[in-house]
């Protein structure tokens, strides 16, 4: 094998590939064609162009396998093609005369199966068959840790079968309607895939993303039972469970004068609030705005999700008296039968997000809305819109 240039080095990082397109045909005709390929290929004749063009044309026009065209700075340096067995990928590479032996071929292997990895979302084989003669090839997928199989196939007893095991690196799904948690999970695309829309929340989308887990972090809909029957659903709820099963949590809770409570990490179940406790952790209530309160908690739900995942955490049953809260009316807003400056600041501030009606007051044909609350001593400072009812 030649040593590697450094000029080699340069043009093996800017390899670009993208799927064969039609404008593709010759160059992988020409190719194919190669004495040194077709040598080494099943086939030793040369490939008729009649023939080659309904070929490709299939190729490039059904799912399942994949062609694949690679190339530096424009220019066609060799192809690849993966051809899917059972979700398992047959794999051939071609490479010009010109790039063969330097390192170009490793390049182009691990391109093609990082494609696969992210096109994929179980785990795979990928398959080759190797020409005894064809030294290169050998040591191409030895080195890429393929490992050798008995080939069983009569038809290729020439060729050297190879076989490696991709793991697909388990992800987990995260959903939420509301977009604050964007600014909390926007940075871990890699370890989560994000669903934000009901739509998307469907049978056919998660069996291609395959996941371990799905976390429900805020979602205002109703989760069907295909989806928490078929996998790992995780709820997060803002109260020490059995304690404030139901809705609005939030509200509840500091309309109580409860200012310490927990996020509690439940698996979703048929009845509302009531699966197995995964994880708990503590959450003050005492200062801040409902948006400002549900930024805080979905830093926490961050790292409660970061930690079921690595530790593959068992959930256990709740354990309590189970106490119910029931979802705020619009009407509960109104702020004219509270009797101190703090449960009309509490009042203000739980409700300042998206979701409730503003807290209010009517008065003389009035509506006053309030919103940014801030406690000074024994005063409140707030901003309020004034409508003529």
């Amino acid at each position: 094998m030649k040593n590697n240039s450094s000029q080699d080095l340069i043009d093996i990082n800017k390899i670009s590939l993208h799927k064969a397109k039609l404008e593709d045909m010759m160059d992988v005709f020409n190719l194919a064609n190669d004495p040194e390929v077709r040598k080494n290929s099943f086939n030793q004749k040369q490939i008729n162009l009649e023939d080659h063009k309904i070929w490709f044309k299939d190729k490039i026009r059904n799912n399942r396998d994949l062609l694949y065209i690679f190339k530096i700075s424009q220019k066609f340096i060799g192809h690849v093609l993966l051809k899917n067995i059972n979700n398992d990928f047959l794999i051939s590479i071609y490479l010009l005369k010109e790039y063969r032996n330097k390192g170009f071929g490793k390049k182009i292997l691990d391109l093609s199966i990082e494609k696969l990895k992210n096109i994929n979302n179980i785990n795979f084989l990928i398959l080759a068959y190797v020409n005894k003669a064809n030294i290169g090839s050998l040591k191409l997928f030895e080195k890429s840790d393929f490992i050798k199989k008995i080939n069983k196939n009569i038809k290729y007893k020439d060729f050297i079968l190879f076989e490696k095991k991709i793991i697909k690196e388990e992800r987990s799904v995260v959903v939420y309607s509301n977009m604050i948690y964007k600014k909390i999970f926007k940075k871990n695309n890699k370890k989560f895939d994000f669903i934000f829309n009901k739509e998307d929340l469907n049978c056919e989308n998660l069996k291609k993303l395959n996941p371990k887990y799905i976390f429900f972090v805020h979602w205002s809909y109703f989760i069907p039972d295909y989806i928490y029957n078929n996998y790992n659903c995780i709820i997060f709820h803002m109260t020490d469970l059995p304690f404030g099963r139901g809705g609005s949590p939030l509200q509840n809770l500091i309309s109580r004068g409860i200012y310490k409570t927990k996020i509690s990490a439940i698996k979703c179940d048929k009845d509302i609030d009531a699966g197995d406790i995964y994880l708990k952790k503590n959450l003050s209530l005492k200062n801040g705005n409902a948006y400002e309160i549900y930024l805080k908690s979905g830093r926490i739900i961050k790292k409660m999700i970061e930690e079921i995942c690595k530790n593959n955490t068992i959930p256990k049953p709740q354990n309590g008296e189970v106490v119910t809260f029931k979802r705020r009316e619009g009407k509960l807003s109104e702020i004219k039968n509270l009797d101190t400056i703090r449960k009309i600041y509490d009042q203000i501030r739980m409700l300042d997000c998206d979701g409730y009606p503003n807290a209010f007051l009517i008065l003389d044909g009035f509506k006053y809305s309030f919103s940014n609350a801030k406690l000074k001593k024994n005063k409140i400072l707030a901003s309020v819109e004034i409508n003529k009812l």
